[in-house]
């Protein structure tokens, strides 16, 4: 019974960890290079870094969190994955919970390239790196060395094996 109890503690975790209905923009509203968005931000990079370690939980959520398994905690980039993937929140559970995909399966699975998914999250992150370099808190330079760190964050998480 303690057993069923965590399980079903777990599972209503993971849900409310996802429950944030992302808007999603339109097709027509995307600006598409080379199979990328280029004019999407994600819910978790809207706002300012003020410090560095505004940087770092940057960096930490492009990770998710691992005891969400396959599903990572989707809902701060949720609304960049539904219109890269092309599908909504439950078909995305879907893909992850029921047939036991991470991002870069589903993905391919839809016909698309798991690089250019972790191209498209990466430059949604990068209004948060430029307002730390508007904001005096990094420079140009770093920022470049952010992105990277962002890139590799994601890159991780859209391969993950769980």
């Amino acid at each position: 019974m303690k057993k069923l109890t965590l399980l079903f503690a777990a599972a209503a975790f993971s849900l409310a960890a996802c429950s944030y209905d992302a808007p999603v923009m339109d097709r027509k509203d995307m600006i598409i290079v080379d199979g990328v968005i280029t004019n999407m931000t994600a819910r978790a990079a809207m706002g300012e870094a003020r410090d560095l370690r505004d940087l770092e939980d940057l960096v930490e959520t492009a990770y998710g969190t691992g005891r969400l398994g396959l599903h990572r905690g989707h809902s701060p980039i949720e609304s960049v994955l539904a219109a890269f993937l092309g599908i909504d929140h439950e078909q995305m559970h879907v893909y992850m919970e029921e047939q036991n995909l991470n991002l870069a399966a589903t993905a391919e699975q839809l016909g698309l390239d798991p690089a250019k998914l972790v191209a498209t999250l990466t430059t949604s992150f990068t209004p948060f790196v430029r307002s730390a370099v508007a904001n005096g808190v990094i420079t140009e330079q770093e920022a470049a060395q952010w992105r990277d760190k962002i890139e590799d964050a994601f890159r991780r998480r859209v391969y993950w094996q769980g």
